[in-house]
């Protein structure tokens, strides 16, 4: 699986990585991982899943949902 930065993830999907942020903050878009220094990270399912228009998968709420 292919991984890429706030930066370049920004540049391929058309959303800013400032709002990539703010989403990752409020638990609308949270990246596939985060590295130790705190980068983020999102993988190639979630860009096919921004083209596609589905975010909720990627949310918090969701996330939180299944670990129930």
């Amino acid at each position: 699986m292919k991984f890429f930065r706030i930066e370049e993830f920004s540049k391929l999907s058309g959303i800013s990585a400032s709002s990539l942020r703010i989403y990752d903050k409020n638990g609308t878009f949270l990246p596939i991982r985060k590295t130790p220094s705190g980068q983020r990270l999102y993988s190639e399912e979630q860009l096919e899943d921004v083209y596609k228009g589905n975010f909720e998968k990627w949310s918090r709420k969701v996330n939180s949902d299944k670990q129930c």
